[in-house]
């Protein structure tokens, strides 16, 4: 094994690689800080002679940076947006790769999507932490996704290598009984720190299995990368301190997680080392218990489940209630909701948009949920959100006839790139190219740090309120003359009925 190395020595290293073939890199979690990093110094070192798809949730981030790489007449750059907390999301991404990429093998494959252990915990995949299931679930459902083009890729005679970027040396006592930390849920750190040991586990099981291929758990050092600037205002001074005296740049690091994807000495088999590619004392389990972990693996792995409340939600249209003004506007009761929506006529097959609608459907019906029955199924309901496995749950439950048409369109609607990329496809799946209805739900926890997003303003605030009226402008020309619904945004609404040249009912509630 090679003695710790300088990053004037790694660089030295990184730069002398060569191919006798073009490579194909896959970095997930490649838009930011490690994977980032990562990706730019395999483009650097191959000197743009590779095809390098970046995966992530930010496509003009992606795009960003792919606009950074070295180019030549060899380089194929790409950026696929998929949010890997959604296994399904997943396996739709492997599929897009294969067929629409139509890429024929994988020769590396490196993973470093994560969350901060710092932060509050996020309920992800059937009730387990996010960040577990960005940290360890999302990471093998990738490699199992990925699996046959790494095969390939060895059966050609090409590397073959996966990179699991963690934290191999950690040790922790484990329960078999609760790997998902279900039934004593626990702090941020013992989670991370499981997930750590969950992938030791699943790299010695994997070897084994795939003995041509490369698995390598490798700590990345303590890096400073964008997630520490959303810690708590009592963390910060403790971020600052350790910035100064420990941590190394997203730069030094990608460098050495390169150097260790390349080293001769890890061409197959299981590893497991430091920032520095030395062999690291990775915690040791029993055959029984890493058996345990693979089959919980796969149970969870499988889908997201689901409680969808499918019964009846009334959509609250006061306009629709006898005696209703907007002078003397009335209270009307649940049942009276209810009645009024169930005689809401239409002699047309309406079409209604619900932007963030799958989200809470364990605690009460969606949007979507709720204008579906009014009418029985006579419909075309489009949901947008990022879960496509929640989105189609949903649109499971609901009620079908010969006239309903029911669709899902994946989008991080916190990028202002794919909501335009959302409207333009929707404007080609809308029957008669027209939208009735345009309701908007999109939110986030208003509880908890900061969260930079777009042009480093905060999440909650992009999500409600820049992403929503990003939507509004996009959709415009296909709501001319019928009725949005905007929830909150009472005084942009006002501007937007002043501004709007078409007859529109904008609602703030």
């Amino acid at each position: 094994m090679p003695s710790k190395l300088s990053i004037d020595q790694v660089r030295a290293s990184n730069a002398t690689a060569t191919w006798s073939y073009r490579p194909t890199a896959v970095f997930v979690g490649g838009t930011s800080g490690i994977g980032e990093a990562t990706a730019k110094a395999f483009a650097q070192a191959t000197k743009g002679f590779a095809h390098i798809i970046i995966i992530g949730r930010s496509r003009s981030r992606g795009e960003a940076i792919i606009k950074t790489l070295p180019k030549t007449t060899d380089s194929k750059y790409e950026f696929v947006s998929c949010d890997v907390t959604d296994m399904q999301n997943i396996a739709n991404t492997s599929k897009e790769l294969k067929e629409k990429l139509n890429i024929t093998k994988i020769n590396y494959l490196a993973l470093s999507q994560g969350g901060n252990p710092l932060l509050p915990d996020h309920p992800g995949l059937n009730g387990i932490d996010r960040r577990m299931v960005l940290e360890f679930y999302s990471r093998w459902k990738f490699i199992d996704e990925s699996l046959s083009l790494l095969n390939a890729a060895a059966t050609m005679g090409e590397e073959a290598r996966v990179l699991i970027i963690k934290g191999p040396a950690v040790q922790q006592p484990i329960n078999p009984d609760d790997f998902g930390f279900r039934k004593n849920p626990s702090a941020a750190f013992a989670q991370t720190k499981a997930t750590c040991i969950y992938n030791n586990m699943m790299v010695e099981e994997y070897s084994k299995l795939h003995p041509k291929l490369s698995f390598c758990h490798m700590y990345p050092g303590l890096v400073n990368t964008p997630g520490f600037d959303t810690v708590a205002w009592w963390q910060k001074p403790l971020v600052f301190v350790a910035k100064l005296l420990f941590m190394i740049p997203p730069e030094e690091s990608g460098q050495r997680l390169l150097f260790a994807l390349l080293l001769p000495q890890f061409k197959n088999g299981g590893f497991w080392v430091d920032q520095y590619s030395e062999p690291a004392v990775a915690q040791k389990e029993t055959q029984e218990v890493r058996d345990a972990l693979v089959e919980h693996y796969k149970q969870e792995g499988k889908s997201q489940t689901l409680k969808v409340n499918s019964s009846q939600v009334g959509l609250e249209s006061r306009r629709r209630i006898p005696n209703w003004s907007k002078q003397t506007p009335a209270k009307p009761s649940f049942a009276e909701v209810k009645a009024a929506n169930a005689a809401a006529p239409w002699s047309y097959l309406p079409t209604g948009v619900f932007v963030g609608a799958t989200s809470g459907v364990e605690l009460q019906p969606t949007p979507a949920g709720a204008y579906s029955p009014i009418r029985l199924g006579h419909a075309q309901i489009i949901i947008i959100v990022r879960s496509r496995t929640r989105g189609e749950a949903i649109l499971a439950s609901l009620p079908k006839t010969s006239d309903s048409k029911y669709e899902f369109v994946t989008c991080d609607v916190s990028d202002p790139k794919n909501i335009v990329t959302a409207a333009k496809e929707l404007s080609e799946r809308l029957t008669g190219g027209k939208l009735n209805y345009l309701v908007m739900s999109q939110s986030v926890c208003p509880w908890g740090p900061p969260q930079p997003s777009l042009n480093g303003i905060d999440l909650r605030m992009v999500l409600d309120f820049y992403s929503r009226w990003k939507v509004v402008d996009e959709f415009l020309p296909i709501l001319k003359n019928y009725e949005i619904y905007a929830i909150r945004n009472e005084r942009k609404t006002q501007n937007y009925i002043r501004l709007s040249p078409f007859a529109i009912s904008f609602r703030a509630w």
